[in-house]
C-alpha cells in the first residue's frame, strides 16, 4: 500500500464530515470539505482538571499526513505547526455500538488553527450519538464508525455535524498530548 510505504496516513475512501462552524474575525471556518487523514490509536486523555483516562481516538482532518505531524509535533492541540481542522471523537476503551455523546460516554471535539503559532479555537459537541463499529479488517486500530452532534457554535448557535469513518491506525497517538474537554 502506497500509504504505508511512504509512512502517509491516507484517507480511506467513504470518509465524510458534512457541517461545521463559519469563521469570523482570524478565526478559520471549521469545516472540512475533504477528509485527507482519517487515523486512530490508543492513547490517555487529559481533562481540564489533569485527570488522565485511556480513550480510543479518532482524528479526521482536511490535512493530509497528520499522523506524521502529530509524530513530529506531540503538542498539536496546544501549539499549532500550521494551519489545520480536525475533528476528535474519542471513545471509552473497550466500547463498540452507539454511543451517547457526554461525560461517561464519547466525547466530539472540532479544533481549528489559522496558522502556524495561531491560537487553536476548540468547539465541543453538546449532545448527539456516535458508533464504533469496531476493527476494520482486524487490523489493530482501523476503526469504522459514524457520527450525528449538535456543536456549540457561539454562545447561543448550535450546528449539526455529521458523517463516517475508516481510519488507519497511527501509533503517534499514544504519545500526543490530547486534551479531553468538558461536555
Amino acid at each position: 500500500m502506497l500509504c504505508a510505504a511512504f509512512a502517509v496516513a491516507c484517507a480511506a475512501p467513504g470518509n465524510r464530515v458534512v457541517g461545521g462552524v463559519l469563521g469570523s474575525g482570524s478565526v478559520p471556518d471549521a469545516m472540512i470539505p475533504t477528509v485527507r487523514s482519517a487515523i486512530s490509536g490508543d492513547a490517555v486523555v487529559v481533562d481540564v482538571n489533569g485527570n488522565r483516562t485511556e480513550r480510543r481516538v479518532v482524528l479526521l482532518s482536511n490535512e493530509p499526513g497528520l499522523c506524521a505531524m502529530l509524530g513530529a509535533h506531540p503538542d498539536l492541540f496546544e501549539s499549532a505547526p500550521q494551519g489545520f481542522v480536525i475533528l476528535a471523537l474519542l471513545f471509552p476503551r473497550g466500547s463498540v455500538g452507539s454511543i451517547a455523546v457526554g461525560p461517561e460516554g464519547s466525547e466530539v471535539d472540532l479544533f481549528v488553527s489559522a496558522s502556524a503559532g495561531s491560537p487553536i479555537d476548540v468547539y465541543l459537541a453538546d449532545s448527539g450519538s456516535t458508533s464504533l463499529d469496531g476493527l476494520d479488517g482486524g487490523a489493530a486500530l482501523a476503526l469504522t464508525g459514524s457520527f450525528d452532534v449538535e456543536i456549540t457554535s457561539s454562545a447561543t448557535t448550535q450546528v449539526e455535524v455529521y458523517g463516517q469513518f475508516a481510519t488507519e491506525e497511527c501509533a503517534a497517538i499514544a504519545s500526543a498530548f490530547i486534551p479531553r474537554l468538558p461536555n
